[in-house]
């Protein structure tokens, strides 16, 4: 009802949970707590857009996103008029948190997250976060986390297909601006999803050439399965990609040198005196250099996609 009849749901509600009950205090209502909702309203909507530091994860929510009648009363309900002006941004970043893990899991596990289908989930975290602290949201949060059956582990064994392009790229945006955050590359996700030249695009390290590498399949469609896994697949922009994207690998190698650090990362010689990559908080996974692509190699890089993703929307950080 809120979704949908909002003033019913009002009039049904607002003596038990409002209190509202003479008209000073629905004088007092209007006066101090819509006003309050109405501006945080405002604010979350004013991050949607643009990356503040302060509650980044609202921004990266919106770019793959569930649907916003359920979201805006998910980042409301917890909000507070007593809270400070600190705790507001970091509960709006927490929910920003939640959501994004949400929509990930669900997307790397190929389940979809239509308003129909969740919308009788959402209503209840809604109502079990309603004026909740900064700890208790922490502590929800997580137990939601920990109830669904998707991991982002299961991002290993996913892949490119026909329908989830511009969920790949939006992922892709996130690891690759992640690694080059980490890495010490002044650059973020709009560098690589609104950039003001050209556009990047999905490049596949294995030209679609399948009797470059008939030895190592049965045959065409397991090679095309494996050509298209996350493991498989990086962000070069646009005419870059037309120009060499059909050599072989071992071609194709040395002008990646020249891309955002992911990609680099396949070179040698990214790892050669650089002490960005190597005092940074990701040289412990499992980076390698690839002078050749085979099926293990691409294998190996899926699993180098799942650290990462397992860095990037790890629980722990949901923590007290």
């Amino acid at each position: 009802m809120i979704a949908t009849r909002f003033h019913n749901w009002f009039k049904d509600n607002h003596e038990d949970l409002f209190n509202l009950k003479s008209s000073d205090d629905f004088y007092e209502f209007f006066s101090n707590d819509f006003v309050y909702m109405t501006k945080s309203y405002l604010m979350l909507y004013e991050n949607v857009n643009t990356i503040n530091e302060n509650c980044p994860h609202v921004f990266y929510s919106y770019q793959w996103r569930i649907a916003d009648s359920l979201s805006d009363q998910l980042y409301l309900a917890s909000l507070n008029p007593n809270d400070s002006a600190e705790i507001r941004f970091e509960k709006l970043d927490l929910i920003g948190r939640f959501l994004e893990t949400y929509t990930i899991r669900r997307s790397i596990n190929y389940k979809k997250f239509s308003a129909s289908s969740i919308r009788y989930t959402f209503f209840n975290y809604t109502k079990q976060i309603r004026n909740q602290s900064l700890s208790e949201l922490k502590t929800s949060l997580i137990g939601f986390l920990s109830e669904m059956e998707q991991e982002v582990s299961a991002v290993q064994w996913f892949r490119l297909h026909g329908q989830n392009k511009r969920f790949v790229k939006h992922l892709l945006c996130r690891i690759t601006s992640y690694v080059d955050q980490q890495t010490g590359r002044s650059s973020d996700y709009l560098t690589y999803a609104r950039p003001k030249g050209k556009k990047y695009e999905i490049e596949h390290l294995w030209a679609d050439h399948f009797d470059r590498y008939a030895e190592q399949f049965n045959d065409i469609e397991e090679f095309r399965s494996k050509r298209n896994s996350i493991g498989g697949l990086i962000l070069v922009q646009n005419g870059t990609n037309q120009s060499y994207g059909d050599d072989p690998y071992e071609q194709k190698l040395p002008h990646y040198l020249k891309e955002n650090n992911y990609a680099q990362t396949l070179h040698p010689e990214f790892y050669s005196k650089n002490p960005n990559f190597h005092n940074s908080s990701i040289s412990d996974l499992d980076f390698i250099p690839h002078e050749n692509l085979n099926r293990e190699d691409i294998e190996q890089r899926a699993i180098l996609v799942r650290q990462l993703c397992e860095r990037i929307w790890d629980t722990s950080k949901f923590t007290v």
